[in-house]
């Protein structure tokens, strides 16, 4: 997910006291022994020029 620019200064100010933590569930030490960070695979653009028939047959 993209967080705007405004959106992350929203939650950069943001106090802890604020955040509603109800419908998260509580995490225990088992869970941070197993527990490893995976960052996001950088994606790749491409980029084709395409008969306008073929993307309105995808489209339809």
């Amino acid at each position: 997910m993209t967080l705007s620019k405004k959106r992350l200064k929203q939650i950069e100010v943001l106090r802890d006291e604020d955040i509603d933590y109800s419908d998260i569930p509580e995490t225990d030490e088992a869970f941070w022994e197993k527990a490893e960070l995976r960052m996001p695979k950088p994606k790749k653009g491409i980029y084709l020029h395409l008969d306008q028939d073929l993307p309105d047959w995808l489209k339809g």
